[in-house]
């Protein structure tokens, strides 16, 4: 455990039902069995990350406030990495209008050092996450490079077409973007995924040897690896 200062990460992306709440929870679980001490936010109003809290062993807030940036930053003393899971809406630098989740949504990501953003091989979810990509460079300007952008391709399927190419198209654009790195992170597609969910478990808890076990492990290396250079 080399991270020396607390780190956050924010989930996110404007589209909806690409894995941020699942991505969120073995990301939080899977730091937490490496032995760092992880807190877990809900940004989401109604969110369903919450729930976790049942299982006793790991902090879980709801962060569905207009004050999210100030509660972070209050939590940082106490934690390594602060995880924020997010709504399906999108953010922007000058967001000062009355949708109170996308005020949230950015102030997030204004306070993240690293953002997650998942997404599936579709046509509709790539153009949707291109689009909110490019409006997250003004945070990273912002931020003058101090903020990371880490692409995750959930759902992957070997054995299909649209999932290669989808793949193909993120390691040709982003592999070496100025902002935005895809390193060959992606989740496969695995009933494993939804039967952990169920349990508030991680994949790595509930079936520490499959494929997609792996995958996160793999995805957890390299968000050390990225918050540590």
């Amino acid at each position: 455990m080399t991270v020396k200062a607390c780190k956050i990460i924010a989930v996110v992306n404007g589209k909806g039902g690409v894995g941020k709440s699942t991505s969120s929870i073995n990301i939080a679980l899977d730091l937490k069995k490496k032995g760092y001490n992880v807190a877990l936010f809900d940004g989401e109003k109604n969110g369903t990350t919450i729930s976790l809290r049942e299982r006793g062993d790991i902090d879980v807030y709801p962060a569905y406030d207009r004050l999210i940036s100030q509660t972070l930053q209050a939590h940082k003393n106490s934690y390594d990495f602060l995880v924020v899971d997010t709504a399906g809406v999108n953010a922007s630098t000058s967001s000062n209008g009355e949708n109170l989740q996308e005020i949230i949504n950015s102030k997030i990501i204004a306070t993240a050092d690293l953002v997650i953003v998942p997404l599936v091989p579709s046509p509709v979810d790539i153009r949707k996450t291109i689009t909110f990509l490019d409006g997250l460079e003004p945070f990273i300007d912002a931020s003058r490079g101090h903020l990371k952008t880490l692409i995750v391709l959930n759902r992957f399927r070997s054995n299909e077409k649209l999932s290669a190419e989808v793949k193909a198209y993120l390691e040709e654009n982003y592999t070496n973007h100025p902002y935005h790195r895809f390193d060959n992170t992606l989740i496969r597609q695995s009933t494993t995924v939804e039967q952990a969910d169920g349990l508030y478990q991680s994949v790595n808890e509930y079936a520490p040897g499959s494929l997609v076990a792996s995958d996160f492990k793999r995805l957890t290396n390299t968000i050390i690896s990225l918050l540590e250079a």
